[in-house]
């Protein structure tokens, strides 16, 4: 006796589009939990959260979220001691915040010798010593995987349903 399978495949891509859905919506989640982690826990925030974004991949199955700053990266894993200085540019907004500087010129090449001196200070201690990583995406995973579990299955039972 031989046995058939038959598959409705109407069925079958309502199904892939309800986990397709699910997986957008969870997505959006998760990246809500990383700007409020990043607005908590990243140094230079503003710049962080504007680089951060999402980015469907194939047909919609995998969606991957990122930056496209390399402070995600030091911010992500720190950086070594003894390793080279970061770009003197991008420690301006820093240092102005901070009221290290009060010069508002965007390039270092355009700022005051007093101000210069404080950025290359700067640089050069972050170069001398080291940047503890933040770990800010397995955090936000490490914290949330259940709820985020929890809301990818709600989702694709509403899809369903």
């Amino acid at each position: 006796m031989q046995t058939q399978f038959l598959l409705n495949t109407e069925t079958y891509n309502q199904i892939i589009e309800a986990e397709k859905q699910a997986l957008k919506d969870t997505a959006w989640f998760v990246y809500e939990l990383l700007k409020d982690q990043i607005k908590d826990k990243a140094f230079d925030s503003g710049e962080y959260l504007k680089s951060l974004f999402l980015k469907s991949i194939g047909i919609g199955d995998i969606i991957q979220i990122w930056s496209s700053t390399p402070q995600a990266v030091i911010m992500e894993y720190g950086r070594r001691p003894l390793q080279k200085r970061p770009p003197l540019d991008t420690l301006i907004p820093r240092a102005n915040r901070k009221g290290m500087i009060n010069d508002t010129a965007t390039k270092y090449k355009d700022l005051n010798s007093k101000d210069k001196s404080t950025i290359y200070l700067l640089a050069k201690s972050i170069g001398a010593k080291w940047i503890t990583p933040r770990a800010i995406f397995r955090t936000v995973y490490d914290q949330h995987k259940d709820q985020i579990n929890d809301f990818f299955s709600s989702k694709l039972k509403q899809y369903l349903w």
